[in-house]
Formats: C-alpha cells, sequence, structure tokens
C-alpha cells in the first residue's frame, strides 16, 4: 500500500533530530583525540558516526570523550528507533481503518478527494457521519486532509468492484461520486448499482453523482426512459451550478428584491457568463418570471467573450427573454435608466475577480441611484469573506446589498446534497400526483426511482409555486397548513400561469409545435396559446395547480394571505390582468 513518509507533522520532529545526531557525531570524531574515536577524515567521520546506529560504543565524560560523541551516541539510535516505531504505527494504524472500513456499516464511501470531494468529506464528519475515501490520487492535499482527521483513504480506482466492496459498499448508506471526470462518475455509479444486489445491508444504497458538463446533465434529464435507478440503488445527480442558481432564485433575499420590483417588468444584470450565472439566467426565464405575456430583460456585461456553450444558450435564449449585450460597467448608467434591474448577479472565473467585481459594480449602483439593488456573487471557496464585506455593504434599511451564494460548503452539505432541502416541494408534488394517477404513465412510479427527465419537471413545478401564489396576494409560511381555499378564479388564472411555465420550459429544451408528439424529434400538438389549448388539456392544468395546497401540506408549508409577506405584495403585470379579470366575471 502507497505511503508517504512526509505526511505526517512527527517527521517534522524526528528527522531534524536524526541531522542534529549526525551533525554532532560527526564534529566530535573529528576533534576528538582519545584513540577509541581517532579519525582520518571527514568521510572516515561520517562512517564513524553512522556506526553509532548500532549503540555499541560507550562514550562518557568520565572518559575525556567529546560531550558531541556522548550526545550523538543516545540521539542516534533514539531517532532511529522513533522513526521506526512511527513507521510500524502508521502502517499498523492505516491497516486498520482498511479492515474497519470493510466491516463498516452505514457510513458513506466518498470517491475522489478533490475540491467536491474533499468538501464533502468535512462536511459529513461535521455531521458526526462516518465516511471512507476512495481516491487515484494519495498524494493529493485532499487526502492527507482527509487522513489526518481520520478516514480511511483507499488508494485506487472506484471502478473496480473489488475498491468499492473493500470500502465497504455492501453494508454502506451512500456512495459519493465526485472524481471530477462526469464520464467516470456515471460509469462507477452503474458498476455499483450492478453490484448492490450482494449488498447484506436492508436499505437501498443512496448514489449521488456530480455531472459537471451541462450537455451531459441535460442530456440524462431530457429522455423519459432514462431513469439510473433500481429497487436497491437510488440515483441522483447533482450540479453544483443548477443547485447554486437554485438556491439563490428561491432564497429570502432574491425574493424580497423581486416583491420591491412588483409593477415592473423584470430585469435582471449578468456580470460575466460562467456556468453558474447562465444557469440563474435560464431558471429566472422559465420559473421566476414565466408568467404570461411577460419578457424577461438581460443585461449582461461581458468583455471576454461568452464562448461557444454561451452562445448556444444566449441564442435560445433570446427566443424568450430581451438579452442586451454590454463591454463594461461604464455603461450601467443605461441599463438603469429603463426598467430598474431586480438584482445582479456577477459569475467571473475566480474568487478574487468575482468579489472584485461585485464591490466595483456595488459601487457604481450606488453612484447611479441603485443602492437598493442586490448584487448577489458566486463566491466557490471565499463565502466567509463575502458574508464579512456584506455587513460592511448593509445599511440600515437594506441588508441584501451584497448576497454572496453558491459556496461549495454548503452546497455539499447533507441538508441539500443528502435530505436534498431543494426538493421538498418537488418530491410532495410527486407524491400527491402518485395519489390521484390513473392510466400507466412511465412517471407513475417512487420518487427514488423516477426518471431524471420527470424529476425535473416536478422541480421545475414546484419552484414555480411561491410564484403563482403571489399574483394572487399568497405567499408560503411553514407550519401548519392554513385554511386557505384557492377559488375558481385563483385556479383558472394558476393553470393559464402553468401552461405558460410548461411551454417555455419546453421550448428553452428545443421543443416545438407539432401535429403528434414525438419525443425523439422533440415535437408536441399542446405547444400552443391557452386559447388555442384543447379543453381536456386546460382541464388537466387545472386539475395539477388544484393540488397545490395539498402539495404544501405534504411538504410543511401553507399559503397564507397576509400583507408584508414575502412576494405577497406583488401585483400581477399588466398583461395577466385581463385574465384576471376574465377568470373572476
Amino acid at each position: 500500500m502507497y505511503l508517504n513518509l512526509f505526511r505526517s507533522r512527527d517527521w517534522l520532529i524526528i528527522a531534524p533530530l536524526a541531522l542534529l545526531a549526525v551533525f554532532l557525531g560527526v564534529w566530535g570524531f573529528t576533534i576528538c583525540t582519545t584513540a577509541d574515536c581517532t579519525t582520518s577524515s571527514t568521510v572516515d567521520a561520517i562512517l564513524r558516526t553512522l556506526s553509532l546506529l548500532r549503540a555499541t560504543d560507550h562514550f562518557s565524560l568520565k572518559q575525556h570523550d567529546p560531550w558531541q560523541l556522548v550526545i550523538a551516541q543516545v540521539l542516534l539510535p533514539l531517532s532511529l528507533l522513533a522513526g521506526g516505531a512511527k513507521l510500524v504505527l502508521q502502517n499498523l494504524r492505516r491497516d486498520l481503518r482498511v479492515a474497519l472500513a470493510r466491516r463498516m456499516s452505514g457510513h458513506t464511501i466518498v470517491c475522489g478527494l478533490g475540491d467536491t470531494g474533499s468538501q464533502i468529506v468535512d462536511n459529513l464528519l461535521d455531521a458526526d457521519r462516518q465516511v471512507t475515501a476512495i481516491t487515484r490520487d494519495a498524494q493529493s492535499t485532499g487526502a492527507a486532509a482527509s487522513e489526518r482527521r481520520g478516514v480511511a483513504v483507499l488508494p485506487g480506482d472506484g471502478l473496480q468492484e473489488g475498491m468499492l466492496v473493500l470500502a465497504g459498499l455492501r453494508r454502506a448508506d451512500a456512495l459519493v461520486l465526485a472524481t471530477g471526470d462526469d464520464a467516470t462518475n456515471i460509469e462507477i455509479g452503474l458498476r455499483a448499482r450492478e453490484a448492490c444486489g450482494k449488498r447484506t445491508a436492508a436499505t437501498s444504497l443512496k448514489i449521488y453523482c456530480e455531472v459537471r458538463n451541462e450537455w451531459l446533465y441535460d442530456a440524462v434529464q431530457a429522455r423519459r426512459a432514462a431513469s439510473l435507478s433500481t429497487q436497491t440503488a437510488e440515483f441522483e445527480l447533482f450540479n453544483l451550478n443548477a443547485s447554486a442558481a437554485r438556491a439563490l432564485l428561491r432564497s429570502d433575499s432574491f425574493m424580497r428584491a423581486t416583491a420591491r420590483a412588483a409593477g415592473r417588468r423584470p430585469h435582471l444584470l449578468i456580470a460575466g457568463l460562467g456556468r453558474t450565472a447562465m444557469e440563474v439566467a435560464i431558471r429566472a426565464t422559465v420559473s421566476n418570471f414565466a408568467i404570461p405575456g411577460e419578457r424577461l430583460l438581460l443585461t449582461v456585461f461581458d468583455s471576454s467573450g461568452a464562448g461557444a456553450d454561451a452562445d448556444a444558450k444566449l441564442a435560445r435564449l433570446r427566443e424568450f427573454a430581451d438579452v442586451t449585450i454590454a463591454s463594461d460597467f461604464v455603461q450601467i448608467g443605461d441599463a438603469l435608466s429603463g426598467n430598474k434591474p431586480i438584482a445582479a448577479i456577477v459569475d467571473l472565473p475566480g474568487d478574487d475577480e468575482t468579489l472584485k467585481a461585485a464591490l466595483e459594480l456595488r459601487r457604481r449602483l450606488d453612484s447611479a441611484g441603485g443602492s437598493d439593488i442586490p448584487v448577489c456573487p458566486r463566491l466557490r471557496r471565499k463565502h466567509d469573506l463575502g458574508t464579512f464585506l456584506r455587513e460592511v455593504e448593509a445599511l440600515p434599511a437594506l441588508a441584501d446589498r451584497l448576497v454572496p451564494f453558491g459556496d461549495i460548503a454548503s452546497l455539499t452539505g447533507p441538508q441539500i446534497l443528502f435530505d436534498q432541502s431543494l426538493d421538498n416541494l418537488a418530491r410532495a408534488a410527486h407524491e400527491v400526483y402518485l395519489a390521484s394517477a390513473r392510466g400507466n404513465s412511465p412517471a407513475q412510479v417512487p420518487w427514488p426511482v423516477l426518471a431524471e427527465y420527470f424529476k425535473q419537471s416536478n422541480r421545475a413545478f414546484a419552484d414555480h409555486i411561491p410564484i403563482k401564489l403571489a399574483q394572487i396576494g399568497l405567499s408560503l409560511g411553514t407550519g401548519a397548513a392554513s385554511d386557505v381555499q384557492l377559488q375558481p378564479a385563483e385556479i383558472e388564472t394558476f393553470a393559464q400561469m402553468e401552461h405558460w411555465r410548461w411551454s417555455l420550459e419546453l421550448k428553452m429544451q428545443g421543443w416545438v409545435h407539432g401535429a403528434e408528439r414525438n419525443d425523439l424529434l422533440k415535437t408536441h400538438p399542446m405547444l400552443v396559446a391557452w386559447a388555442d389549448l384543447p379543453e381536456t388539456a386546460k382541464d388537466m392544468n387545472r386539475e395539477m395547480v388544484r393540488r397545490i395546497p395539498a402539495i404544501l401540506r405534504m411538504a410543511g408549508l401553507s399559503a397564507m394571505r397576509q400583507e408584508g409577506a414575502i412576494m405577497n405584495t406583488m401585483r400581477a403585470p399588466a398583461s395577466v390582468a385581463p385574465i384576471l379579470q376574465q377568470t373572476a366575471g
């Protein structure tokens, strides 16, 4: 088993002592004048010094031997003995950890100890959960840090079933795949899924697989039959950029900013076209501001060029939002002259660069009269610094002037990654659907084995629930369900909003209207305006939104009619007002 002897701080004590002993020995033999220790040259002195390791010499101050030799004859064997003992104990301790890992039960296996994997290990240990780790690079700082915290780090390849078994796969509760390579993560997950037939644990294995590349993430999600889960293995994909965007758009800070912008056309500033910023723009378009007849306005500051991936997404966004590209912050006045922005999102390659740009944008917004517009920098690592600067920038009536978001530590914490707190509403929506489902749909399966396509559909529906509620003066509350009952006019409004949201979601994925549904060609006959929708399809939308109170109850939430709550003061835009009047009549 690979062992790096220089990763332990104990060697920083043992090695200097050994060097000191050698130095004293050479010095002592060089200056010695007695017959027992006289040497002919420096080389001879070195060789005689090394012979002290045998501990057969008996130099003494009483014999008038140099004190250097007296100390060296004790210190040098002692250093060798300490180093040997340390080496034996270190190997013994590691072997014991590996043996215990194989016998461990109810623990989590983490494959990969890069930035994401190491942070997940730290989060799990902080939550008092047992962890074992597998890594190809046993010399990495992540591996060293994990070992210092008592984690059994197994050098090897997670693609080998034997390595997974050695890490305790048959008794583990969860397997986290964060090797840094998407294809490797999925391949390990699939092999672990097959190996679950030999598990001795009563519960199914939960496999959390990181997918960084958007094209692969989207490809898996776009297939209705692409369920990676089985009865013995629950497969969950996670993308930190998508999670960061969802967390921001559902945060109280963003909701408060949206409420303050009630009655105005929604407008977002985007500084930099990082993957998280693109996720925010897309999700804001198809969720937070998916209101019939409304078009989101996006002002993008980007001087470096978007890149092929961002260009393609911007081209798709332009079908549903008005996108303006600006080269730098000098044009910030133009962005504020028309529709005042709701928020500004900053997403540049590094945290330092992102934070610097966010503070500069904050200063320019203040100068242009936008002191109440929150600036939201995506800080992957330096969240504490961002939190400190948030407090510095806060004003008595405006605490949300700088809102850092998306740090790896919070996104990979047990609450979000394992407990799936962002999916509480989505899971509840699926449970309510299952309770009333008829027919034989591929979506009529429990959430753990549900295809990613349907999971994403449930997430999009759930994320839009607060938006629907806000249009009729309702807000989300926690605790016991309220007695709020949706009126027929409100159900009709919700149904039209849901059809609009659903249409945007599919069109953003490349679907177009067609006479028949074709999942391969992405054509759908229901991609038409509400007025042109068949009555049966309208009834389906009405039935979906009628379930919202039940969904909220199952998620431990409720709808409240009270003034002052987040987003409940938001007025319906002019484009929706006729719909409300028509349904009310």
